[in-house]
């Protein structure tokens, strides 16, 4: 799997630090015909299991931002989950992690869910 740096949320983030990631730009806005998809791996082992939610907003600083959907992330290293994108995108996509405060999570756009 290739990973781009404007694509991605978070890069193996410490949580105990921040579970908010990166906001990521929708170069044009709106969708494109072969969606990308939502990836997200456990690089260290987590405290609890975790979500993770994809939020959509027209502005950079997320300000009513709509939330496209939810990912559940089990706790253990190693651990992978994926999905594709829905219709519906705006300009900016943020995804942000719950439910877990510590260990260490990367999560990113990408064109095939080849995850390793």
């Amino acid at each position: 799997m290739i990973y781009d740096a404007e694509n991605t949320f978070m890069w193996n983030q410490d949580l105990a630090s921040d579970a908010g990631g990166n906001v990521v730009a929708n170069s044009g806005g709106g969708d494109a015909y072969e969606g990308l998809f939502l990836m997200a791996k456990v690089d260290e082992a987590l405290n609890a299991d975790a979500t993770v939610t994809l939020t959509t907003a027209d502005s950079e600083d997320m300000s009513g931002a709509d939330t496209l959907l939810t990912l559940a992330l089990k706790k253990e290293a190693g651990s992978k989950a994926s999905v594709r994108l829905p219709h519906g995108l705006k300009k900016y996509l943020k995804a942000a992690v719950t439910g877990a405060t510590t260990g260490k999570v990367t999560s990113a756009l990408v064109l095939d869910v080849d995850v390793r």
